[in-house]
């Protein structure tokens, strides 16, 4: 059942009801352009700044440096740095944790070395890992992360 509307009130409906009929289309349409727009994906312009990899434990490429023998590895909140690094053979290399958090140091593979844990990583500890093998041994922190993502290093022994 419908009903009439009578009076004053008639006029200034039709009209609304007008406008509405003639503003839904445009409405939609800049919806649908906006929704494109956003789905877009570009690729930045060369030189306009860096893209990263989430670090994974397949897809991430570490830059590795010779890490001198005075020079320890930081553990920040949330990284390692240097994240990757190539030491010799039979290299203690000391882990300084510089954070403000505890953290811990795992091999990647069990028993690749020993582990660093949390309960002994306070802030300002340090921590010594000996690389006896020539080898790639990557490592997490659990703390921050996990094996594929998150706090992860590589040490490459030579």
């Amino acid at each position: 059942m419908s009903t009439a509307r009578t009076g004053s009130d008639a006029p200034a409906a039709a009209s609304l009801h007008g406008v509405l009929r003639r503003l839904l289309p445009a409405v939609a349409a800049a919806a649908l352009v906006g929704a494109v727009a956003c789905s877009k994906s570009e690729t930045p312009p060369e030189g306009a700044g860096a893209t990263t990899t989430a670090p994974t434990r397949t897809s991430k490429t570490v830059v590795t440096e010779v890490l001198p023998e005075n020079k320890p590895i930081q553990v920040l909140d949330n990284r390692f740095y240097p994240e990757g690094a190539v030491v010799s053979s039979g290299r203690t290399v000391s882990f300084e944790n510089d954070g403000r958090n505890d953290h811990n140091v795992l091999p990647f593979d069990d028993g690749a070395f020993a582990p660093v844990q949390t309960d002994a990583f306070h802030p300002g500890d340090k921590a010594t890992v000996t690389f006896a093998k020539p080898g790639t041994y990557k490592f997490y922190c659990s703390v921050h992360g996990n094996r594929d993502a998150g706090m992860v290093g590589t040490i490459v022994v030579r």
